[in-house]
């Protein structure tokens, strides 16, 4: 097996195993996942496990934040060529609403966690939430600097929208009826930005 042959085996491994990860962390919660489950899952040997991660805690990680990160990376390729903090953060609200429908997992799992009784868990939450709504606070506190939108707490109104868009997911899975996303991101974008939209260039007093 030459080189390369054996590269490409050594990132597939480590992709089904981050897979599998996410699967059953997703199902059965971060302590009640054992690394055995999730090597024969992924239909390879536990001491890979370990070859390609040093912990539990390290695996968990990076199968919860590899989608996160692939994500934020293109949607930060994405947002940075739109003029306009209003228009840039309309386009933030469709990224994250199809992020949601396409990955529901990952959400279930961050609810999952912070409800968590274990203290280690809601920190690996917050920090994970923290880098995710990151960009939209960016976004606000730009649209107040320049005047576009009204002088509010950038943090406290990155939560608020992220909230209303998190609370549909949680809809579906509590109901089983299945929201259409592009309706959501509507409502979202014309409830949210009309109480946040000042007159651009006119800072309030």
């Amino acid at each position: 097996m030459n080189r390369r042959s054996r590269s490409d085996k050594a990132v597939s491994s480590r992709q089904k195993i981050l897979e599998a990860a996410l699967g059953i962390f997703v199902e059965r919660g971060y302590h009640g996942t054992s690394l055995q489950s999730i090597a024969e899952k992924a239909g390879v040997n536990k001491a890979l496990l370990f070859y390609y991660f040093d912990s539990k805690e390290n695996l968990f990680d990076l199968a919860f934040q590899t989608p996160q990160e692939k994500f934020l990376e293109k949607m930060r390729a994405e947002s940075s060529k739109i003029d306009g903090p209003e228009e840039r953060l309309k386009f933030l609200i469709d990224a994250y609403m199809k992020l949601f429908e396409s990955i529901p997992e990952v959400l279930h799992i961050a609810l999952m966690e912070f409800s968590s009784a274990n203290e280690s868990s809601r920190a690996r939450m917050k920090k994970f939430m923290e880098r995710g709504i990151k960009p939209i606070e960016e976004t606000i506190g730009d649209g107040i600097k320049k005047g576009c939108f009204k002088k509010i707490d950038p943090s406290m109104a990155s939560i608020f929208l992220m909230g209303m868009m998190r609370i549909f997911g949680v809809q579906e899975r509590v109901t089983g009826v299945k929201f259409n996303t592009n309706e959501i991101s509507g409502n979202v974008k014309q409830i949210f930005l009309k109480g946040l939209s000042s007159k651009c260039g006119k800072k309030e007093a």
